[in-house]
């Protein structure tokens, strides 16, 4: 294996779990998570949810895959689609 290869292998992999990755982030920093909650109130759940993934997938150029997880690690949201 080169490195080019299993490098390209490590970031496929971070590129499947960066929208919980996010949502854990926001989930765990007291500032961003009040933040959210203020967004929360005032628009739907739904709403800033879809739009912080959209937002995900265009930041880092990715696209929806076909795969889902219903089993995230963020409490923030019940399911993400994986990233490719």
């Amino acid at each position: 294996m080169e490195i080019k290869e299993f490098l390209d292998e490590v970031i496929a992999r971070k590129n499947r779990t960066i929208i919980d990755d996010v949502f854990l982030l926001i989930q765990n920093d007291r500032e961003l998570m009040k933040k959210y909650l203020y967004l929360v109130q005032d628009n739907k759940l739904q709403t800033v949810n879809q739009q912080i993934g959209r937002r995900v997938v265009t930041e880092y150029g990715l696209t929806s895959g076909k795969e889902q997880n219903d089993e995230p690690k963020s409490v923030l949201i019940s399911s993400y689609s994986f990233l490719q």
